[in-house]
């Protein structure tokens, strides 16, 4: 079990050259646990490949459904006062200390490439490029 960021959930379900290691890691744990707010920030990126006309909105649709579908009975709603604490103390931001606080609360690392979680959270956070 594990608390997979934003950016890692994108490389499971949008091809670029870290999609292989995404896959590793889910072969390692297949147990991906997510903030709620994982959908919004997931939705940002989608949009941005639209933008850049990478994906028409039919398949960023798809792809949300999709990983969605994956990740909901993983979803976890990390308590205020535990994010808002992780967040005065690291200096984070908030949805950074979500992520953090769910892997604190479920007992668990959170997968990372975010260089300033990993600094702030050596306890729980892993690099994703290990």
């Amino acid at each position: 079990m594990i608390v997979a960021d934003t950016n890692i959930i994108a490389y499971l379900f949008l091809e670029s050259e870290h999609t292989e290691k995404a896959r590793q890691w889910l072969v390692v744990d297949s147990e991906w646990y997510v903030p709620l707010l994982w959908r919004s920030g997931f939705m940002n990126i989608l949009a941005l490949y639209m933008r850049r006309e990478l994906l028409s909105l039919k398949q960023a649709i798809a792809i949300q459904r999709q990983a969605a579908i994956r990740l909901i009975e993983y979803e976890h709603q990390p308590l205020a006062k535990d994010v808002l604490t992780l967040a005065k103390q690291s200096g984070c931001i908030v949805n950074d200390c979500e992520f953090i606080s769910t892997a604190k609360t479920l007992r668990c690392s959170l997968l990372t490439a975010d260089k300033a979680l990993l600094q702030a959270f050596p306890e729980a956070a892993v690099a994703f490029a290990r």
